[in-house]
């Protein structure tokens, strides 16, 4: 038997030769590891199948050619999905330009849009309130001042001259 210090060395050692060995076979692996560990990468949607793809046809009629009818239903099963990407697309776009124009100062009659959800109504409500606070406070605390282009030479004004000509010299001792 032996040390178990020596032992627990030894096999730290033999791990530590063990991942290098593995490094130097597979060194691309790590760093795609490493990468992913450090900054992972969001994940990108999947192109969908076209809709002649086989998905869309029974399971019946996969080797025989498809029928009209299930061409067209998935037709117009895709034509609905690009629609509401569509719509959605535009609702996004209203909601940021609406965001900007509300942050910019100026007052929107929300009622009238209805691309927008609730929820992005609720949201672009609370910045127009929050638009308006702001203007109040800035209002309220009024003009802010403004430093003078040159400031003045005087250094105390008239105080400072009353004192130079009030001022009595005291005797001081001769030293010796």
């Amino acid at each position: 038997m032996g040390n178990p210090v020596q032992d627990s060395a030894r096999s730290a050692k033999a791990l530590a030769i063990d991942a290098a060995k593995k490094a130097a076979r597979e060194p691309l692996e790590i760093l795609r590891q490493g990468l992913d560990q450090v900054a992972p990468l969001p994940e990108t949607p999947k192109p969908k199948d076209s809709p002649t793809s086989n998905k869309h046809i029974p399971p019946a009629q996969k080797g025989e050619v498809p029928k009209e009818e299930d061409v067209k239903k998935a037709d117009l099963e895709n034509i609905r999905r690009l629609e509401g990407e569509i719509s959605q697309i535009r609702g996004e776009n209203i909601y940021k330009d609406l965001s900007q124009r509300i942050a910019s100062g100026e007052e929107i009659s929300l009622s009238d849009i209805t691309e927008l959800t609730p929820e992005q109504k609720q949201v672009l409500m609370a910045q127009m309130e929050a638009v308006k606070q702001r203007r109040l406070m800035e209002s309220q605390q009024g003009a802010i001042p403004q430093a003078s282009s040159k400031p003045s030479r005087r250094f105390g004004g008239k105080q400072a001259a009353e004192k130079q000509t009030t001022r009595v010299e005291s005797p001081v001792p001769p030293s010796g």
